[in-house]
């Protein structure tokens, strides 16, 4: 094989497998959203007493996020196969572990939700939980449909990124709110459940931090792939 055709062959192994690493990362972002999902299910179905429905919808939050676990793993296999840039294997590693962190605050709030909801929570804190739930779901969602475009639409990439900031944000004074209903309510809470509606309100709020670490990842990606055009 002469010199020029093994670089080609070489260049073609590792686009294919960069490419392969970037289908696992999209699949990987989609079974998060599916966790995420099962969160506000989970919240929906605490808000209304539901505890065996609630209980089935962390189980099915359990199981996806063990799947988004084993797809990090295929991933970071991946990357190591490849003879890409380092820097680029770095960042594709850097945006899974990122993507990861969401699924796992998604399971801790639902560990500390499957607990407090033994206990007597007042409507309108699980209607605040709820909103910021549907917030998370709102902002993953924007982040898979950024990840998607990736390498296909730069503009909507951006936008997706921006609308994951927008989502950030509110859920920020999402959360102000449903601490000021933590004051509101405090002779109706004991200590231990307004510790564990503490901790379920601070790994909610961590989903949408997550999404927009992960949305400033993309940012990078996106100056990478612009400054490699123009050098093209």
């Amino acid at each position: 094989m002469d010199e020029d055709r093994g670089l080609k062959i070489l260049a073609w192994l590792t686009t294919r497998r960069k490419t392969r690493a970037i289908d696992l990362v999209r699949l990987h972002v989609t079974k998060v959203v599916d966790t995420v999902v099962e969160l506000n299910n989970t919240v929906i179905s605490a808000s209304r007493e539901r505890k065996i429905e609630a209980e089935k919808c962390i189980s099915r939050l359990f199981s996806n996020e063990d799947e988004a676990d084993a797809l990090r793993r295929k991933i970071s296999e991946e990357l190591t196969k490849g003879e890409s840039p380092a820097k680029e294997r770095e960042d594709l590693m850097r945006l899974t572990m990122e993507i990861d962190n969401i699924a796992d605050c998604a399971k801790d709030a639902a560990r500390s939700i499957v607990i407090v909801m033994r206990q007597s929570v007042p409507r309108e804190i699980w209607r605040g939980f709820q909103k910021i739930s549907e917030s998370a779901v709102a902002c993953v969602l924007a982040l898979r449909d950024g990840i998607d475009m990736l390498g296909k639409d730069l503009d909507e990439t951006t936008k997706c990124v921006l609308e994951v900031e927008r989502l950030e944000h509110q859920v920020d004074d999402e959360r102000h709110g449903v601490q000021l209903l933590f004051l509101e309510f405090a002779d109706r809470l004991n200590s231990p459940t307004l510790l564990l509606l503490d901790d379920a309100l601070r790994s909610m709020e961590g989903v949408t931090d997550y999404c927009e670490g992960t949305g400033d990842i993309i940012r990078m990606l996106i100056i990478h792939e612009a400054a490699s055009k123009m050098g093209k």
